[in-house]
């Protein structure tokens, strides 16, 4: 864990210490002995009625291994509390299950995510307490948490402390014996009790019958003995009314506060915002104040202090003396807010980002929470701080507005992304850098065909007065977009520029993007090799940003796809599917877009039934942009319906786009237009080299060698520079779905491999092309059409009019010239090879 997510977390869940000389209930410690054999224990009572102290001072005695977390009012965000509850759970499960549900946090829904979280199996007996559960209001929070508790494992025990239980079904576990209680009289102590905490606890001197009088006045009241030893032994009242807030307030305006002098009352005001603090901190918060003195002041007056941690003197108030300050503090706004600024200052200093965050938020300073988000390194909190900006706060800057849409579009808020969109652009419109900004959301969803879509220039954009990390986000949206028209010079320098942002910010969005954009690239380039490095990259960040695991497996599905590595695609793209717990449509889209070419590559009609859901997606109203899954599907459907639809939309558009080019000229050639097909090609060969998009380049090549040209030459070069591309990357499938177009080069080919290097060769071994010519007679080839149509060889003689001695002579002939042995594999290499 990160020094930062420790200072997060302390709080959270440190258990307190007992104190010095703390009384030890050895009666209430045998009801804890008897109730942990129940499933879970509910321990409720007002402030101050010692609920947390029991349970310290119960662990302290016993050798159970606890799990404690410390709610607030931030854990009402589902995927906050499900961190800390994760954190909290840490030391019950394997290293292993510790660093896969983390990265599922994000990843997966809260109620898929807990259910998984349960299934885990505990490496002992523990005992997990929730403390100030009470807090939890929200309601699609308590349902999991009731989940959570009916689905405990037997080594799993949960005691729910608070003021009150969570609203949420309980009656069931008390009915089945699973649940018992501890309640506010429960906790109430007897008047020996009371005496050992004056005398040994708070170490008070006083004469015994003032001590018991100090007793008769609290009436049990663990609290009330604490505010009359924080008043003074000379002001004694009967304070076992005082649970009620008004009444607690005004005596402890009258007893305890007013008679501190001011500097202690301000060391307590300014204590009174923070959720914890030790001596360090205290002392860069507090710079004009002798804060080690006030502290020691206010611990010498028996202030309800909690300890975490001793020996960094880290402390925090009971409930009863932070909520009385804070009431104070609500009649004096100013000073509230002048407090909060002064503390999230004295956080930024001491490198807690997330602290400083927070304050700035409470006192709705909104432009500094938003700066300060837009700096730092962000985590899975980023999205719920920035719900709690308005959202005209947000688009009074462009910095704010568009980095508030990227971590929304990055998080895949789809629906978030959507609605927000059309308000940025309308805010921001005639912002100097909305230039740069505009058409994002088409381009994100790959609408990267529309005629509207414009770049600012690269240097006008560097010199916008924006951060470094928005011009980040900006730079990764041009950098699609120069991908997908084939700028790859512009491209590769946009990604050299985002490198050097991230290097410098560490802002993981920015590297998260600029991986997943930089190893599309690599795959429309060719360059398989560099795109999975890029993948691996990628997949070190997932660790943080698990909710982009989809993106990652449907990308390396699609190389795999394109090595014909049909296993390995199909399984990334079942743990696309399995990861997309959120029903990403974009990520469903891209899926079904891969599958479908895997499918049809493998000539299995499923690929035709993706191809015809595809199709109701409104972004292919543009049967162009599917241009590079009906390559695939041309060779092996020729006659499909999107073939025709596609052609006459080519004659329309006049496509730019590699693959929309290589497919009209293959559609062209096969009609008979051969000149414009070589034209086509020829200009594809050309421009691919010039960009190095050497994928394009190889199906380019092989086209040509196997429709348009007759030249020796001419096909034993094309097959040389497609091969050598195509061996060093593996790409395996521009070859295998034009393999009925290689009879006739077989010799050519042939010569070529006698000079190929070994890992050459090897790669055309793995292809499984067969490079025999198989030129066969008409009358062979008619008694292969009825082999093909499963006739035994006495049919084949009838319907030829042949001997049947005759029919097993052109049989053996198709044999030796197919180079096969059986009726099987002939069948295999016609359909393969042959049929038209």
């Amino acid at each position: 864990m990160t020094m930062m997510k420790k200072q997060l977390l302390s709080r959270n869940l440190c258990m307190p210490k007992p104190r010095a000389n703390a009384l030890l209930r050895e009666r209430l410690f045998q009801w804890l002995d008897a109730g942990l054999a129940h499933r879970v224990i509910g321990l409720y009572a007002t402030a101050g009625s010692g609920k947390t102290t029991l349970l310290t001072t119960y662990f302290s005695q016993r050798e159970h291994a606890v799990l404690w977390l410390s709610l607030d009012e931030e854990c009402n965000h589902t995927e906050l509390f499900e961190s800390y509850l994760l954190e909290a759970l840490a030391p019950a499960i394997s290293g292993e299950a510790y660093q896969h549900m983390g990265r599922a946090l994000l990843a997966n829904k809260p109620d898929v995510w807990l259910r998984e979280l349960v299934e885990l199996s505990c490496t002992g007996d523990f005992i997990l307490v929730f403390d100030n559960v009470h807090v939890l209001k929200d309601k699609a929070l308590l349902n999991l948490l009731s989940w959570f508790l009916h689905h405990l494992q037997d080594s799993l025990r949960v005691i729910l402390c608070g003021r009150r239980l969570p609203d949420i079904y309980l009656s069931d576990l008390a009915m089945e014996d699973a649940l018992v209680f501890l309640r506010q009289d429960d906790l109430l102590f007897e008047e020996e009790e009371e005496l050992h905490f004056l005398k040994v606890t708070l170490q008070l001197k006083e004469e015994d019958a003032v001590l018991r009088s100090m007793c008769r006045k609290a009436h049990g009241w663990i609290g009330g003995l604490q505010l009359q030893s924080m008043a003074g032994v000379k002001k004694l009242q009967d304070v076992s009314c005082m649970k009620d807030d008004h009444l607690l307030h005004a005596y402890i305006t009258k007893e305890i506060f007013e008679p501190l002098c001011a500097q202690e009352q301000a060391f307590l005001y300014a204590l009174s915002i923070l959720d914890s603090f030790d001596a360090a901190f205290l002392q860069v918060y507090l710079q004009d104040m002798d804060t080690d003195a006030c502290l020691k002041s206010i611990m010498e007056k028996h202030f309800i202090l909690i300890i975490l941690d001793e020996e960094t003197q880290h402390y925090c108030f009971h409930d009863i003396l932070k909520e009385y300050l804070q009431q104070l503090l609500i009649r004096s706004p100013e000073k509230k807010k002048a407090l909060h600024i002064r503390a999230a200052e004295a956080y930024r200093e001491v490198g807690n980002y997330q602290e400083c965050v927070r304050h700035y938020l409470a006192c709705e300073d909104y432009v500094h929470a938003m700066e300060m988000l837009s700096q730092t390194p962000q985590d899975h909190r980023v999205l719920y701080y920035l719900s709690r900006i308005p959202l005209d706060v947000i688009c009074s800057r462009a910095d704010f507005a568009y980095q508030y849409f990227f971590y929304y579009y990055a998080n895949f808020e789809e629906v978030a992304c959507r609605r927000m969109y059309p308000i940025i652009c309308e805010a921001m419109n005639e912002d100097p850098t909305f230039l740069a900004f505009q058409c994002t959301m088409p381009i994100m969803n790959g609408d990267y065909m529309n005629e509207t879509m414009t770049i600012m220039p690269l240097d006008e954009l560097m010199k916008l007065p924006l951060s470094d990390v928005t011009k980040s986000f900006l730079l990764l949206k041009d950098a699609f977009l120069l991908a997908m028209l084939h700028d790859t010079r512009q491209c590769r320098r946009y990604l050299s520029l985002i490198e050097d942002i991230y290097t410098a910010t560490q802002n993981m969005y920015t590297g998260s993007m600029l991986y997943l954009i930089r190893s599309q690239i690599h795959e429309a380039l060719g360059e398989f090799q560099q795109a999975l490095s890029a993948y691996d990259r990628l997949k070190v960040l997932l660790q943080k940003l698990s909710f982009q695991k989809p993106s990652y497996y449907v990308g390396i599905a699609g190389i795999y796809m394109k090595q014909l590595k049909t296993q390995e695609s199909e399984q990334a793209l079942d743990l696309c599917d399995e990861t997309n717990t959120r029903a990403l449509f974009s990520i469903q889209r891209a899926g079904s877009f891969t599958r479908a070419q895997l499918y049809c590559a493998m000539r299995d009609e499923r690929g035709l039934q993706l191809l015809e859901t595809l199709r109701g997606d409104r972004l292919y109203d543009n049967v162009l942009l599917m241009s590079s899954l009906l390559k695939i599907v041309y060779v092996w459907k020729p006659e499909h319906p999107l073939i025709h639809e596609f052609h006459r939309a080519c004659r329309v558009q006049k496509p730019d786009d590699f693959d929309a080019q290589l497919l009209y000229a293959m559609i062209q050639c096969d009609q008979g237009d051969s000149l414009q097909a070589m034209t086509l090609i020829d200009a594809v060969l050309q421009e691919a080299r010039r960009t190095q998009c050497r994928y394009s380049l190889i199906e380019a090549c092989i086209i040509k060698l196997c429709r348009l040209t007759q030249e020796e030459q001419s096909i034993k070069n094309l097959f040389i520079e497609a091969l050598t591309y195509a061996a060093e990357q593996e790409i395996r499938l521009p070859f295998l779905y034009m393999k009925k177009y290689w009879r006739g080069n077989a010799a050519f080919i042939k010569d070529c491999l006698q000079k190929a290097s070994p890992r050459e060769c090897t790669f055309w071994k793995s292809l499984e092309i067969p490079l025999q010519d198989a030129v066969l007679s008409e009358r062979e080839l008619e008694v292969l059409r009825e082999l093909a149509q499963g006739n035994s060889n006495r049919v084949i003689g009838e319907h030829l009019y042949i001997s049947l001695a005759t029919v097993k002579t052109h049989v053996l002939n198709i044999y030796s010239k197919l180079g096969v042995t059986n009726r099987i594999e002939a069948l295999n290499y016609y359909h393969t090879y042959m049929q038209e």
